[in-house]
């Protein structure tokens, strides 16, 4: 197996890892209705990893659940340019760990301890450039299960965006009421993205409710939210206002190492 195989079916192991671990906690179902929570958690417990990289990634006697990935930084055909940085800032981090490593101190001369820091700046993220990663990834997993023949009266895209603090996003309050003027009770606090909060993207999926019956998006490999496509209008309801949806100013991952070295 290859490592770029073992390294995705890790990625998808601990994504289903987390769904199962935060499903029962009662902030991440998002459209259900009672029998929902019993017939998606049995295909949870029971799905299996489907072997080799065809469609999807996990099965079970009832459904499938198809992972993957989408980016609101620029996407090409050599990848997202958030993930190209951030596997380049991990390599730094390495070889500064095995620089250190080696390393020798002389404990008969003086120490005293020093640091390295390794900072990656973001590439440039957008609103557009997620829509445009979510619309064509989702297309293509949808093509791939036109060709699907095994289990599928449950269906389900599980999509995970690990683009950490990339977008933010605060609800238009209006400024009156039915002509009264409300002051300062609109806050306009700064959220991170959140995918049930965005109408827009809660239609795109509305769309396809006749073919997908879940959406699972994972952020940061640690919020999960779980969307009964056939029931967004629904829950849609419990929120009337709208967002708008920013790129944050100048973020970025930092990474510091503190050693001993002789002066």
């Amino acid at each position: 197996m290859s490592d770029n195989k073992t390294q995705q079916d890790l990625t998808e192991s601990t994504c289903l890892d987390l769904v199962k671990k935060t499903y029962w906690s009662g902030t991440c179902l998002f459209g259900f209705e009672n029998n929902d929570k019993n017939t998606l958690w049995h295909l949870l417990e029971n799905c299996t990893s489907n072997e080799g990289t065809k469609f999807p990634d996990f099965i079970e006697d009832h459904g499938f659940i198809e992972h993957f990935q989408i980016s609101s930084s620029k996407t090409t055909k050599k990848g997202q340019e958030h993930t190209k940085k951030l596997n380049q800032f991990k390599k730094q981090d390495e070889s500064i760990i095995k620089n250190l490593n080696q390393e020798e101190i002389d404990i008969q001369k003086p120490i005293e301890m020093a640091s390295i820091t390794n900072i990656m700046k973001y590439p440039e993220h957008s609103y557009e450039y997620l829509l445009e990663s979510l619309k064509s990834t989702w297309n293509k997993h949808l093509n791939s299960l036109k060709n699907y023949k095994g289990p599928n009266s449950i269906k389900i895209f599980m999509v995970q965006y690990n683009d950490i603090g990339a977008l933010q996003m605060y609800e238009n309050y209006p400024s009156e009421i039915e002509g009264v003027s409300i002051g300062d009770f609109p806050k306009h606090e700064t959220i991170d993205y959140r995918f049930t909060r965005d109408n827009y993207i809660l239609d795109y999926l509305y769309k396809y409710n006749q073919i997908i019956d879940y959406a699972i998006f994972i952020r940061y490999n640690k919020y999960v939210e779980i969307i009964k496509i056939s029931n967004i209008p629904k829950f849609k309801k419990m929120n009337p206002f709208t967002y708008t949806i920013a790129s944050t100013c100048g973020p970025m991952i930092q990474s510091s190492f503190t050693y001993s070295k002789n002066t």
